[in-house]
Order: structure tokens, then sequence, then C-alpha cells
């Protein structure tokens, strides 16, 4: 077969694995947390499925063309390496010329690490590709079989790799914490707790909401992390939005209307 037909393969499989990639890392939290109405945002969704499949696509025809699985692999790694220190730098545009410098030199060091790391997943691509191409050999019933556990496989990859992206442990127990606080307060006459500084939160607040996590940290003068905070934010239908903060100095969950 051709250099550029094996490529057309390796990027129609690395648009498949980015966009289903794309898809899971952004639903995952609802699928993981079914009794939580976790914020998805279908815009989002979108944007990251486009991107993903086909910055994976060009991923998949890099590795994929080389007749060498061994040089196809290396060469895709270090582009998709090479990928992402350039997008690093263009958003770190603003930064100024010393912090630009210093960005610079972090991911120079890191190039080499990051292109290791990378061989696994152009090592996946490669191999399923190498997978399609052995499979068209037979015939028959062992074609559509074979054919079936390369791309089924990816799939299956795919979607681990993209579950990775799910909530942590402590912001899937701050969310249970919070959501319990919301309920609790949508039945009460009067505010209590966390969500008593929210100014008329019953009169206010509607049953319909979602919630998102994300996870942060307060830094000192050396730029050292001294303590990390989970901020749970509660979008409700009718506009307001609550952020709810929790940390291990804080001894409690405190809420305030953003």
């Amino acid at each position: 077969m051709s250099d550029h037909r094996r490529g057309i393969t390796g990027a129609f499989l690395g648009l498949l694995l980015g966009a289903v990639y794309g898809l899971i890392s952004n639903v995952i939290n609802a699928l993981v947390l079914p009794d939580l109405p976790i914020y998805v945002d279908p815009g989002q969704v979108v944007f990251s499925v486009i991107t993903s499949g086909l910055a994976i696509m060009a991923a998949g025809y890099i590795t994929a063309r080389p007749h060498s699985s061994l040089r196809g692999v290396l060469v895709g790694a270090l582009a998709m390496a090479a990928f992402q220190i350039v997008m690093a730098l263009l958003n770190n545009q603003g930064g100024g010329l010393t912090q630009s410098f210093g960005v610079s030199y972090i991911l120079f060091i890191f190039f080499l690490p990051l292109t290791a790391l990378l061989v696994g997943f152009t090592a996946i691509l490669r191999l399923g590709v190498n997978w399609h191409y052995e499979a068209l050999a037979e015939r028959g019933f062992d074609r559509l079989r074979l054919l079936g556990q390369a791309w089924g496989g990816a799939l299956v990859v795919a979607m681990l790799v993209g579950s990775f992206a799910q909530y942590t442990v402590e912001e899937k127990e701050t969310l249970i914490k919070v959501n319990n606080i919301i309920q609790r307060n949508l039945i009460t006459v009067d505010a209590k707790g966390p969500l008593a500084s929210v100014d008329d939160f019953q009169n206010r607040a509607v049953s319909e909401y979602t919630l998102s996590a994300i996870t942060g940290g307060m830094t000192d003068e050396t730029g050292a992390t001294q303590e990390q905070f989970t901020s749970v934010t509660a979008r409700f239908a009718n506009g307001l939005v609550v952020e709810c903060l929790s940390g291990r100095t804080l001894g409690q969950i405190i809420c305030a209307e953003r």
C-alpha cells in the first residue's frame, strides 16, 4: 500500500479517537454522577469534539504515513509534543518578555519527557492502523472480526482516556455536600448555613440548577501552593449564580453570590 493511503487511514482513526475523547471528557462527570445536576456546556462539547478530532486526525496521518512503524510512532510523538509546546507559548504571549523566556525554558526542558509520554499514544494509533491492514488481508468473517477488534479497540482506548477527565474524589465530595445544602435550603423558610450569606436565597432560587467544580490553590510570594480549595458553582435556571468554597483551613463550606 502507499504511504499516503496508510496516512489517510491513520487520519480517520485519529479523527475517531479525538472525537470520542472530546465527547467523553466533557460528559463523563454527568455519567458517573447521575444523581447530581452536573453542568454540561453544549458549546464546549461541540468545540472539544471538533478540535480534538482535528488535532488527533493530523497526528494519526503523521504517525501512520512512514513505512517504518517505529519511525511513525517517534515522528508522531515529536509532532504532537511540538504542537503542545507552541500552543502553550501562544497562550502565554501576554506574560511579558521575562515571563515568556521563563516559560519557554521550562517547556524546552519538558519537551523530551512530553514526547516520551506521547509515544504510548502514537503507538496505539500506529498499532490500530497496522491491525486494520492485517484485517484487510483476511477474508469473510475473519476480516470483519479483526476490523471490529481494531476499530473497537480504538474506541475503548479513547473512552478510557476521556474518562480520566472526571472530577477528583475531593471535588465529588464537595459537589455532593453543596447539592445537599441547596436541597435543604430550597425547602426551608429561612436560609441556613453557608447559603445564609446569599441575599433572599429562598425567594430568588429555583429548583432547576446545575453544578460544576474546579480545584484551585492559594500561593505565597514565592509562587508555592499553600492551600488548595475546591470551588463549586451552582447555576440556577433564573440566572442566579452561587459559588461555594471548601478547603481544609476553612473549616466549613462558605458560599456567596457571584
